[in-house]
C-alpha cells in the first residue's frame, strides 16, 4: 500500500504577482468598525445561521473560536458568494465571465499595487502578485473574504476572514482532541476533509472513522447521512484541486486552501503527517472563510 498523507502545506511564498494595474489605496478605513462578529448566544448544535455561519464552533487558538462558512468562496461577475452545499466547488477559467473558486494570492479585488489583484487574475508570473506575506492588519483588504460583501453571507464587508497558518495548525493539530476531529471522507460522491467542532455528538446510525488520513472511502456519506453529520456540526472541505494559470487540476483527489499567511493547507491521500511545503502565489487555491466568535 502506498504511503498516504494529509499535508498542511504552508509555504512562505516570497514572490508577488501582476495582471490588472492596481494602485495601493491611501485611505485606511477602520475595518474593525464594519465587522459584524458572530455572537456566542445559544444556537443549535449544527447547521448554519441566516448569514451562512456554522452554529458549531471551532477553536483556532487557546482563546479564540470561529464559525465556518457554509461553503467555499465563489466569485461570479461581479459578486462573491458561498457555495450552497459544503461539497460544491467550481473551477472554470476560460474568461472573466466564468465562475471562479480558485484564487491567486491576495486577489480580492483590492487595488494593492500589483497588476494581478482581481479574482479572475491568473498570471503565471509571481512578480505580478502582491508582495506582502499576510492578508491581515494593514493588508487585510487583500483577504478575499474580509474585503468583500458576500451575497449569501450577510452581504457586508468585514464579516468574514481567512484563517492564518498558525490557526489552521492549531485547529488540526493542537486543540483538545484535534486528531480525533479530522478525517478524510467522501460526501455525496465528493472527496474531501471533515473537521468536527469542539463539541460533537455522533449522530445515531452514522459512522465516523476519526483521524483517517489514508483513504477517502472509509468515511462515506449519502445526502441523508451527511445531513445528519452537518446537523451535528461537521464541516467538510472538498478536494477542489488547484489552478495553474487557466487550468484547474487534481479536482476530486487533492485539496488546497489559502491561509492568511501566504501559505496553504493541503490534504492528499498518500501521507499521514501535517507538513510544510513550498508554494507560489500564482497558484489558485480554494478559500474557506470563518467568522470570529465574540
Amino acid at each position: 500500500m502506498k504511503t498516504k498523507y494529509i499535508a498542511l502545506a504552508i509555504a512562505a511564498m516570497i514572490t508577488g504577482v501582476v495582471i490588472a494595474s492596481c494602485t495601493k489605496e491611501q485611505d485606511k478605513e477602520s475595518i474593525e468598525e464594519e465587522a459584524t462578529p458572530s455572537s456566542s448566544e445559544q444556537r443549535p448544535a449544527g447547521g448554519f445561521d441566516e448569514n451562512g455561519a456554522s452554529n458549531s464552533v471551532f477553536s483556532v487558538s487557546a482563546d479564540k473560536k470561529v464559525r465556518f462558512s457554509k461553503g467555499n468562496l465563489h466569485w461570479y461577475p461581479y459578486k462573491w458568494s458561498f457555495a450552497e452545499k459544503q461539497y460544491q466547488y467550481k473551477g472554470i477559467y476560460s474568461n472573466v465571465s466564468n465562475w471562479k473558486s480558485h484564487f491567486g494570492w491576495a486577489c480580492s479585488g483590492w487595488n494593492n499595487g500589483a497588476s494581478a489583484c482581481q479574482p479572475y487574475s491568473h498570471s503565471g508570473d509571481p512578480s505580478d502578485y502582491a508582495q506582502f506575506n499576510s492578508v491581515t492588519g494593514d493588508n487585510a483588504k487583500g483577504d478575499w473574504a474580509w474585503n468583500n460583501p458576500i451575497e449569501n453571507g450577510g452581504n457586508r464587508k468585514n464579516m468574514w476572514r481567512t484563517l492564518t497558518h498558525t490557526e489552521w495548525n492549531y485547529l488540526l493539530n493542537s486543540r483538545s482532541g484535534a486528531h480525533n476531529k479530522r478525517s478524510l471522507a467522501t460526501v455525496c460522491g465528493v472527496h474531501g476533509l471533515i473537521i468536527l467542532p469542539d463539541n460533537f455528538t455522533q449522530p445515531s446510525g452514522v459512522n465516523f472513522s476519526y483521524n483517517d488520513l489514508y483513504s477517502y472511502s472509509n468515511n462515506t456519506y449519502t445526502e441523508e447521512t451527511w445531513q445528519k453529520m452537518e446537523d451535528a456540526g461537521a464541516i467538510f472541505l472538498p478536494a477542489a484541486g488547484y489552478r495553474w494559470m487557466s487550468t484547474v487540476s487534481a479536482q476530486g483527489t487533492e485539496g488546497y486552501y489559502w491561509t492568511a499567511s501566504k501559505t496553504r493547507l493541503c490534504f492528499v491521500v498518500n501521507h499521514c503527517d501535517i507538513n510544510y511545503v513550498s508554494s507560489s502565489p500564482v497558484n489558485g487555491y480554494s478559500v474557506r472563510p470563518v467568522m470570529d466568535v465574540q
